[in-house]
């Protein structure tokens, strides 16, 4: 998953796509990343994650909040998306 932060710096950080749908996602991931900021994330529709098709998608976060092992939960609203 890449992040666009409002003040212009782009990051790089590994997640795990936990739940989608046709207009968002729940995604995974050790970092903290905001409410409100900017991600393009390319994933497989995958049950193994060694097969099926890549999708490509932009959106902004909309909710984030701690789990319990350490983690952080993201809610992604799709703004678009597409199949590679």
């Amino acid at each position: 998953m890449r992040l666009r932060h409002s003040f212009g710096v782009n990051r790089q950080v590994s997640a795990v796509v936990e739940n989608l749908s046709g207009d968002g996602a729940f995604v995974r991931t050790a970092e903290r990343i905001n409410p409100g900021e900017q991600v393009f994330l390319v994933f497989r529709l995958s049950a193994t994650g060694y097969t099926g098709p890549h999708i490509a998608a932009r959106g902004r976060v909309v909710r984030s909040e701690r789990q319990s092992n350490g983690n952080v939960g993201i809610a992604v609203q799709f703004s678009s998306h597409r199949f590679l």
